[in-house]
């Protein structure tokens, strides 16, 4: 416990004379007011007869005495700022960390048997060329699929990086030998944001690579030379229309139907036309032609995301007179 034994200074500086228990005098110190607790001033000033109660705002904290209701805050915002609490939700040390309790985890899980024999509990897998994890999400799958391409793209840098060569040959067999590579099993995806900035970045550091420009001028849909985004999107329209000519009956159809009941952000039908269920869409996609000039002429930019039916409001009203010429 330690009391208060004298003070220097002006009311707004105030500096006072700790004396701590256990010790003799020549261990006093001046300690400011904010490393006191305000109690202690407060009985220290009644005590003496220096409090001042004309002032009619005071910090809760210190105890500290202000002009106005904005000086405290002022006050406040310099003396006592809040202690940055170090977090590592979201970060590589977290996502690490929980990788690694899932991976523990498997082998606690109860086994599969397979012809009366027991199958190994993994962490993840491939099947199909596609990566599957115990977290049941897709960025796994999404980065191994970059990590591939930008291999690929290092094993062709003596073609990139040659100058004998023009460079809208070098984009075409960057499209053919790379971007085929990445966007294996597109059509799985749901291009949320954190699946289109992950694309979006590899594809821009890759080009910048050979074609002469910056990483952010790749990046955007108006300077790009290549945009990839844009054409995923347009393969997996296409790919909705070769689902929805197969008809109710079959098994792809069904996954469809149920994608489209949950209506999630980024997912097959983004770029679909507005339907209120997904057979209406039957009649647009029998006509090759007029899907196919819907596919071409998906937008380079993101689309405005509508709620209603997840359908861009950008190309709602091309997407509806062609949905008119077909009925008719």
């Amino acid at each position: 416990m330690s009391n208060i034994v004298d003070h220097k200074g002006p009311i707004t500086s105030r500096k006072y004379k700790v004396s701590w228990k256990g010790y003799s005098s020549s261990w006093d110190t001046w300690e400011p007011r904010s490393a006191i607790h305000p109690q202690l001033i407060i009985e220290y000033e009644k005590q003496t007869g220096i409090y001042d109660h004309s002032w009619p705002y005071r910090c809760e904290i210190c105890g500290l005495p202000c002009k106005s209701e904005r000086g405290t805050k002022i006050h406040k915002s310099k003396v006592h700022k809040p202690q940055k609490v170090q977090c590592f939700k979201g970060r590589q040390a977290d996502h690490a960390a929980q990788e690694k309790k899932l991976r523990n985890q498997q082998k606690d899980r109860p086994a599969v048997l397979c012809e009366d024999e027991p199958l190994e509990n993994v962490y993840s897998f491939k099947y199909l060329g596609t990566m599957f994890n115990a977290t049941a999400d897709q960025v796994m799958d999404v980065k191994t699929r970059i990590a591939r391409a930008m291999k690929r793209c290092g094993q062709l840098r003596n073609i990139l990086d040659s100058d004998k060569i023009g460079t809208n040959l070098k984009i075409r067999l960057y499209d053919a030998s790379v971007c085929s590579l990445l966007t294996f099993g597109c059509e799985t995806w749901t291009l949320n944001k954190q699946i289109l900035g992950l694309i979006n970045g590899a594809n821009s550091r890759m080009l910048a690579r050979f074609t002469g420009k910056s990483i952010p001028a790749e990046a955007r849909p108006s300077t790009c030379s290549l945009n990839l985004i844009q054409k995923i999107r347009q393969r997996r329209l296409r790919w909705v229309g070769h689902i929805l000519r197969q008809g109710p009956g079959h098994i792809t159809y069904s996954a469809l139907a149920a994608q489209s009941a949950r209506n999630l952000e980024g997912n097959l039908l983004m770029d679909a036309p507005p339907h209120t269920h997904l057979d209406d869409l039957i009649p647009l996609a029998m006509d090759r032609a007029a899907w196919g000039t819907m596919v071409s002429h998906i937008p380079a930019y993101l689309p405005t995301r509508n709620l209603q039916n997840g359908t861009s409001r950008r190309s709602e009203r091309f997407k509806m007179s062609t949905v008119r010429n077909v009925s008719l």
